[in-house]
This record gives structure tokens, C-alpha cells and sequence, in this order.
């Protein structure tokens, strides 16, 4: 399962792939990238999570920017529709799937990504990397924030609910609910950080010395053969496409 292989590993996996998804067809993207990652998502038990991610994404990213490429289309030939404002022929289509290749590269791979890696062992495996610890909890904490408030938000319009205001209904009702609930996002947001500040501090994490961790994780075998494996593809795609 793609969960379990070392984070690192993944996340090259993941630049170099976008990386190479600029210099190929739009078919790599569309035709092997997409489908893969909805494979490997599946065949790590995250499909529904993973798809439902991916297709609210892809549909507010993709699709305007795939309909921009059709206004500004001005071919002529093969025109399958034409209704003044905005024209689709061929030449749009493709125009528009060449565009926005790398975005949904992109896009499905860093989800892919997150989707099977836990922060904690990204955080452990970037400082067995040499990188700085203060760097590596500033990727954490940046990528566990957004996470973080939609919880504390749910809570907060759940404990509204209960107070007999009513958080459902209409868009008016719920804007009315979700207003008076920010003051105390960002009054118990605040707070955590002062909490997290202490709580760091009594750790040493501003101490110069090497840091340990409780949880150890390690390279094995397998990801040494994905490593080499991705490589050689990588090679014979560039080779492809250059020859």
C-alpha cells in the first residue's frame, strides 16, 4: 500500500512526476496519472475520501480554467459547437487539456500524497533529511491548520446547536449561526498558540542540540526498489519523448 512507503520517497515521487507532466503530452496527465492515483487510492482503502477531495478541487480549478481556453479558442475548423459567446472545437479542447495537464498533476498527486502520509512521519523523515526542525514544524503546522479550524468550527456550530440556535435551514439562518462562531474560532486559535508555545519550549525545541524523536521510522528494501524503479521510468519517458 502506498501508505506505507517512506515519506520521502513519496514526495519525490510526486515533484518529479509533476515536473516531467510539463514536458509530455497531455495524455500522461489524463491517461496514466489520474487513473493511477484513483487505483492506488482504492487500493488504500481512501477512495471515497481521496475521490470526493479530488472532484471538488478538479471542478472548481480545471473546469474554469478549461473553459477560459475555449473563449479564447479561435480556430475554425472542426467547430462541434457554436454559440457566439463561447465556441468548442477541437483545437480548444486540446488546447485546454495541454493547459491544465500540470495542474491536475499537480493537484492529484499532493492530494494522493496527504491522503496516505501521516505529518508526523513527514516531520520525522524531513529531519532524518538534515532539514531544520523549526522548518519542518513550520510545514506541519501550516499543513494541519486549515484541518484543524474546519474541527473547531464543526464543534462550535454543533455546541450552537445545542443552545437552540439554529445552524441548519436556509442560507440566511446559516449565515447568522456562522458569524457569532468566528469570535470564538479565533479566540480559541489564539489561545492554542500561546498553549503550543509553552508546551514547545518545556520540550527544548528551541534548544541548538540534536533532537530525538519517540516514533522511528526507516527505509526498507521496497522503497529502495520504488526509488530506483521510478527513476529508470523516468529516464525511458524522457527518452521517448526526446528521441
Amino acid at each position: 500500500m502506498i501508505s506505507k512507503v517512506f515519506p520521502t520517497t513519496k514526495l519525490f515521487i510526486v515533484i518529479v512526476t509533476s515536473i516531467i507532466a510539463l514536458v509530455l503530452p497531455w495524455q500522461f496527465a489524463y491517461l496514466f496519472v489520474l487513473p493511477l492515483c484513483l487505483i492506488l487510492a482504492l487500493m488504500d482503502k481512501k477512495f471515497k475520501p481521496y475521490a470526493k477531495k479530488l472532484s471538488i478541487t478538479l471542478l472548481f480549478v480545471l473546469l474554469i480554467m478549461f473553459l477560459f481556453q475555449l473563449f479564447i479558442d479561435e480556430s475554425e475548423e472542426f467547430v462541434y459547437l457554436d454559440l457566439g459567446f463561447i465556441r468548442v472545437t477541437l483545437g480548444g479542447i486540446i488546447n485546454g487539456l495541454e493547459q491544465t495537464k500540470f495542474i491536475l498533476t499537480l493537484i492529484t498527486l499532493f492530494l494522493l500524497f496527504f491522503e496516505t502520509t501521516d505529518i508526523e512521519d513527514l516531520m520525522i523523515a524531513l529531519q532524518q533529511k538534515r532539514v531544520s526542525h523549526v522548518t519542518s514544524y513550520v510545514m506541519m503546522a501550516t499543513m494541519t491548520m486549515i484541518p484543524e479550524m474546519i474541527d473547531k468550527s464543526s464543534k462550535i456550530m454543533k455546541a450552537q446547536e445545542a443552545r437552540g440556535i439554529e445552524t441548519k435551514g436556509s442560507l440566511r439562518n446559516r449565515t447568522k449561526a456562522f458569524f457569532p462562531s468566528l469570535g470564538p474560532l479565533i479566540i480559541s486559535s489564539l489561545s492554542e498558540i500561546d498553549e503550543k508555545t509553552i508546551t514547545l519550549e518545556a520540550r527544548g525545541f528551541s534548544s541548538e542540540n540534536e533532537k530525538t524523536c519517540l516514533k522511528e521510522i526507516k527505509k526498507t528494501t521496497t522503497d529502495r526498489i520504488i526509488f530506483y524503479v521510478y527513476i529508470a521510468l523516468v529516464v525511458l519517458a524522457l527518452v521517448w519523448r526526446f528521441k
